[in-house]
């Protein structure tokens, strides 16, 4: 029985390659729902669901990195029976890293790519931002401001009553990062950026350098911290782009 950690929409038996993608703070698997229709047939993607959504709404919230990626790093074995690219989107970005690392550790070499995106390299987060012990009408704004949320939905009472404890675990697990699973992650990699992104700056996407041994390369693509949600076929078409060459690779 497939783990509850993971949504395939196609099941590819034949794929060449598996593309895992981690959501943003507060998001489900349902971030990259149709994805895999725009990429090649050789791809199959597996979208991360995280506890505490969807069809996981009843199971305990995470809210620290490192209870996150020991989780995942058990329930993800049976899927790295061929080789594999991970997708991290802000918050994603900073669990796929740590679990990379965690399967490097434990001695599998299978990661073929990484794509890094909407997310500052992992050294710069801050352990005094804490967001999460914001008010609710601060944390509201904050939303506003990433362009998370629009003010119709921040209006909307029941919503936000069901979303702010889990943008509030999210932020804790990003606030209070520690590094302990910190290190060089050997995979080749693309950061994807934003310049207009309020939560970060360019320089800080090209310092993901540093903490990258393989090849890295940058682009930057229009939006903001959410361009996922606002430029989504740009993204797909360079995401498209980068695995249709790895797929290449193991013709």
């Amino acid at each position: 029985m497939q783990s509850n950690w993971f949504v395939i929409n196609t099941k590819r038996e034949y794929a060449k390659i598996r593309l895992f993608c981690f959501p943003y703070a507060g998001g489900s698997a349902q971030v990259f729902h149709g994805w895999e229709r725009h990429l090649p047939e050789d791809i199959e993607v597996v979208c991360i669901q995280y506890p505490g959504r969807a069809n996981r709404l009843h199971d305990p919230l995470i809210d620290d990195c490192a209870g996150m990626v020991e989780s995942l790093v058990n329930e993800i074995q049976p899927l790295l029976d061929k080789p594999f690219a991970f997708l991290g989107y802000s918050m994603g970005a900073l669990v796929s890293f740590e679990l990379a690392n965690a399967l490097r550790e434990r001695g599998n070499f299978h990661q073929i790519f990484h794509f890094l995106c909407a997310f500052k390299a992992a050294h710069l987060c801050k352990a005094d931002l804490e967001r999460y012990r914001l008010s609710d009408d601060d944390l509201k704004q904050e939303l506003l401001k990433l362009g998370g949320l629009n003010a119709q939905l921040l209006r909307d009472d029941d919503f936000m009553s069901f979303i702010l404890p889990i943008i509030r675990s999210d932020f804790h697990l990003v606030d209070k990062y520690d590094g302990k699973f910190a290190g060089k992650l050997r995979s080749n990699a693309l950061v994807i950026y934003s310049s207009d992104d309020h939560s970060m700056t360019p320089e800080d996407a090209l310092q993901w350098e540093s903490l990258i041994s393989g090849q890295v390369r940058f682009r930057e693509i229009k939006g903001s911290h959410f361009f996922i949600n606002t430029h989504t076929h740009e993204l797909l078409s360079i995401v498209g782009q980068e695995v249709r060459a790895l797929a290449s690779a193991y013709l």
